[in-house]
């Protein structure tokens, strides 16, 4: 009979799903923005591989957003959807709102501050840089940076 040695290290034990990293770095915000009154509204842009462009994403860069509504909303502040379109889209399939056509949105939203950030991936996973930035004056309100493992992210990219 053969036993083997046990591991420290258990993908049942250490995986993270993906929101839970996005709630630490939404905390991790919070706590750069003590102090600051955060009024208007934030939107969240899709997060992009730190390169030349800094204009290609995936499907992680645009979860990472996605959950960042929500975990922004969770610690109280103001977010606003900027792929809302002006008018709903019904059809068989379903009823729709959101589009990603620049003429199909609507163009009078008001953006006080941007959560965006960049992906940077390595042999062992993806170092997510995440900033809140005052979208009139550029300045930076809080940042986060947080390592995720290719275990909890193998099945989003």
């Amino acid at each position: 009979m053969s036993h083997s040695s046990p591991s420290a290290f258990s993908p049942n034990l250490h995986f993270q799903l993906l929101s839970e990293y996005t709630e630490q770095m939404a905390a991790e915000l919070q706590k750069d923005l003590i102090g600051v009154e955060i009024e208007t509204p934030i939107v969240v842009a899709s997060f992009v591989y730190f390169d030349s462009t800094l204009n290609r994403t995936n499907n992680l860069g645009n979860q990472l957003a996605e959950y960042f509504i929500n975990d922004l909303q969770e610690i109280g502040l103001p977010v606003s959807d900027h792929r809302i379109a002006k008018t709903f889209k019904i059809s068989p399939e379903g009823d729709f709102t959101f589009s990603r056509n620049m003429s199909e949105l609507k163009t009078n939203i008001e953006i006080g501050y941007v959560l965006t950030g960049t992906l940077v991936k390595n042999d062992r996973g993806v170092v997510v840089n995440a900033r809140l930035i005052n979208y009139k004056t550029n300045v930076i309100a809080a940042s986060t940076s947080k390592f995720l493992p290719n275990i909890a992210i193998r099945d989003i990219i």
